[in-house]
């Protein structure tokens, strides 16, 4: 009988220890996730905006300014960019933030409004402040992620844009 009694208390304790645990770890976790998914965006643009280097000088030209990223598959990349964290269009966009005209400056994807602590992350990754800045043109860091004050071109005012220059 006092070895039920024990496995009980055991299992009630591991449990309750559980949740303590889970909930006392939950916001590390969170970041964590934020801070990864936010990884996995920089690489994305950072592979395309290669794929669109590499493009430009093979063909010797420079790559117009498109919402379109397909023409980059399968030639420069094994398949058309994809925003890992909203499955959303990686874009080129020129320093207007325009996606169907001009010469295409920056690699761009829109971020869901709830996701400014992942903005400013990407920010921080880039080398600038945790500050999300409001712009009206695409800023001119090589990578970060900015949110649009006023319409600019693909982007409405109030977007979170992560991008990264075409050098």
């Amino acid at each position: 009988m006092a070895n039920v009694l024990l496995g009980i208390v055991g299992i009630v304790l591991f449990v309750g220890l559980s949740l303590a645990g889970a909930s006392y770890f939950g916001p590390l976790t969170s970041d964590a996730m934020t801070e990864a998914r936010a990884s996995g965006l920089i690489q994305t643009l950072s592979t395309t905006a290669k794929a669109v280097n590499v493009r430009n000088r093979e063909q010797e030209t420079m790559t117009s300014a498109s919402a379109n990223t397909s023409e980059l598959a399968p030639d420069f990349l094994e398949e058309t960019p994809v925003n890992p964290v909203t499955a959303g269009a990686v874009m080129l966009v020129t320093d207007a933030g325009v996606s169907s005209t001009g010469i295409a400056r920056f690699v761009a994807s829109k971020l869901p409004t709830e996701q400014a602590e992942m903005c400013s992350y990407i920010n921080r990754q880039g080398g600038g402040s945790a500050t999300v800045p409001s712009v009206t043109t695409m800023p001119q860091q090589v990578v970060g992620c900015a949110r649009a004050s006023s319409a600019m071109g693909a982007f409405a005012a109030g977007d979170y844009i992560a991008y990264m220059s075409i050098n």
